[in-house]
């Protein structure tokens, strides 16, 4: 899970009853008339301070409970939002951003995006979209559009900071603010305003209902009170001085060397929880842990609500649960709350083994976490009281969403930040920097990609060299989407995910407490990226059958005849039962060299035996 979306919107801009008696065409001329129609700009300005409370329900999910929402000007914020099975905390205190989430770890917010829009905002409090001249804020008038049967001004503001932009909808009758559509390159949403009272002398919006596209997520948000120029202590916008400690250590504040299953790329840890002992999928890119829906009924767990995010290749529905105590690697964990999807049964078709769990930053941001690919060992510090004495490379993340944000260079040539993703087995541009660079363009083969999304279309390519952390890796192999997605491949600030096809090089350390990556030589550093080499993917049916689910076009596969829906029954005449499992096949479709097989296929009621020669396809 990439992030679980609650927005809140508090624009409060409001309106009187002034007639337009013609059609306006100048956008600053159209924005004045609406500051005049709220009370005038004086009396706006004149709004130092405010504090709000009312209710917020998510419609059609059975979530609901209370907002409140601080603000004093310039840039200090602070909202809480209550909803029972999710709480937040989030803020502002002029200097820099803070958020608490539902298990209480505090994360400051240090993106650059996130400082950027934080200078927006400050130009914004001062109403700099007013002046013609302003060098940050420009204004287009767009023409006309219905909002729920009222004709509107549509007005384009955008600014010289960063690519965020929004469209305001003014009646042109009354020049009430009715729909304000908000844009970042991550995200969109729309906000309608009604039930307009006036608060010393301005007019705001008691209700305002929220849209979110991408998740389909709709909120409402109705006022209950609202004090405008009330005496706030600047300590209130201030992040808690003290952070959660929802863990036990060993008494010597270390779990070193635990060992770790790295199958498929991808790093599995046993989980105790109730006495039972099961496996679970360490990811520094999910922004919350996650438990299989049908794992926390087995344990009893009730779920709440029902939610979408963003998964890798598309949306996914989800819950919230509150895990209980539980212990990985000699730590024990108080209960927290996380959420729950559709886990295990799409996973065990592609891994040939349940899993029931993802670790995301719940578990991974309470440590300095040490991890060996090569030995397959994990080792786990509590940051107070973590030194680090060897001698490898130390780089800053940004923490963003809960996700570490790191800068890597391909060719070259293409800079930009990625996600730290160990729950990638691979390296993935993000469509978006993708079909900018016109990478579509290059030889490559065509595969299927699955995250907790669901299935999506990748094309594969090598390219000359990645560098990260200062080490340069030669022939990486990189995936992005075929075509446009949505989800966490979707994102436009970012321009992809560093995975452990990557990561499997070296000895990495990840400190959320300071936001820094350490990286040491691993034993398999340097060693060629290994990927299939027949053209078939291959997962297991529902009663543990080998069956061909993608044929890549012109790989080996299609050329000797193997189609979608093939169950691979005999390899080289040896039944597939003998050969340990689908990982163990999918090993051998890696071999190097000119291997030919011979394989066995059962379409329909017929039995066919085709040659693959397996190859380098890049």
């Amino acid at each position: 899970m990439h992030r679980v979306i609650v927005i809140v919107l508090f624009a409060f801009l409001g309106v009187s009853t002034i007639r337009a008696a013609e059609r306006l065409e100048d956008p600053y001329h159209i924005l004045t008339r609406h500051i005049e129609a709220i009370g005038g700009l004086e009396k706006v300005k004149a709004e130092k301070s405010s504090h709000l409370e009312g209710t917020l329900v998510i419609e059609g999910t059975g979530i609901q409970g209370t907002v409140k929402h601080w603000r004093k000007y310039p840039g200090r914020s602070r909202v809480e939002i209550d909803l029972t099975v999710f709480q937040q905390t989030q803020g502002d205190d002029g200097l820099r951003s803070w958020l608490v989430d539902t298990n209480g770890k505090v994360q400051y917010q240090t993106s650059e995006a996130v400082q950027l829009r934080r200078q927006v905002a400050l130009h914004d409090e001062d109403y700099e979209y007013l002046d013609r001249a302003s060098q940050i804020f420009t204004l287009q008038h767009e023409g006309l559009a219905e909002v729920e049967g009222q004709t509107c001004y549509v007005l384009k503001k955008s600014n010289s900071l960063n690519q965020d932009f929004s469209r305001l909808y003014i009646s042109t009758d009354t020049f009430y603010l009715l729909k304000v559509e908000e844009y970042q390159p991550d995200q969109e949403s729309h906000t309608y305003f009604s039930d307009y009272r006036p608060v010393n002398g301005v007019q705001h919006a008691f209700l305002q209902r929220v849209v979110v596209p991408a998740v389909n997520q709709k909120q409402t948000i109705s006022v209950t009170g609202f004090e405008v120029n009330p005496d706030l202590d600047d300590s209130l916008f201030s992040a808690p001085v003290t952070d959660t400690r929802d863990f036990i250590m060993p008494a010597e504040g270390r779990s070193e060397n635990v060992p770790f299953q790295f199958i498929e790329n991808h790093i599995f840890i046993k989980v105790l929880i109730n006495c039972r002992e099961s496996l679970w999928v360490l990811d520094s890119g999910a922004g919350q842990s996650v438990i299989d829906r049908g794992y926390a009924r087995e344990l009893g767990l009730e779920t709440s609500g029902s939610l979408q995010g963003q998964g890798a290749g598309n949306t996914v529905d989800f819950a919230f649960v509150t895990l209980p105590e539980f212990e990985c690697g000699g730590i024990r964990f108080r209960s927290q709350r996380i959420v729950s999807i559709e886990l295990r049964s799409m996973m065990k078709n592609a891994f040939g083994f349940e899993f029931d769990g993802i670790l995301g930053f719940d578990f991974l941001s309470r440590f300095v976490t040490r991890i060996d690919f090569a030995r397959e060992l994990i080792s786990f510090y509590e940051p107070e009281n973590f030194h680090y004495t060897g001698n490898g490379s130390v780089l800053e993340f940004e923490l963003r969403s809960n996700l570490p944000i790191v800068t890597a260079q391909v060719d070259k040539q293409y800079s930009g930040r990625w996600v730290l993703d160990l729950g990638a087995g691979d390296i993935s541009f993000h469509y978006p920097f993708a079909q900018a660079q016109a990478f579509h363009e290059r030889p490559g083969r065509e595969y299927v990609g699955l995250g907790a999304g669901g299935h999506f279309h990748l094309n594969i390519c090598r390219f000359d060299t990645i560098e990260f952390g200062g080490f340069i890796i030669e022939k990486p192999i990189i995936s992005f989407p075929k075509t446009e997605i949505a989800g966490a491949f979707s994102s436009e600030e970012l321009i992809g995910n560093l995975g452990n096809s990557l990561f499997k090089n070296f000895v990495l350390y990840l400190d959320y407490a300071h936001q820094h990556i350490i990286l040491e030589k691993g034993e398999n550093f340097g060693k060629p990226m290994e990927m299939d080499r027949s053209g078939m993917q291959i997962n297991l049916t529902e009663s543990g059958q080998i069956e061909i689910f993608f044929v890549s076009p012109g790989s080996s596969a299609d050329k000797a005849g193997f189609l979608k829906g093939d169950l691979i029954t005999a390899l080289n005449q040896i039944d597939i039962r003998f050969l340990d499992g689908i990982m163990a096949l999918r090993a051998l479709f890696r071999e190097t060299g000119a291997t030919c097989y011979q394989v066995t296929v059962k379409r329909g009621d017929e039995y066919i035996t085709l040659p693959l020669q397996l190859e380098m396809v890049l």
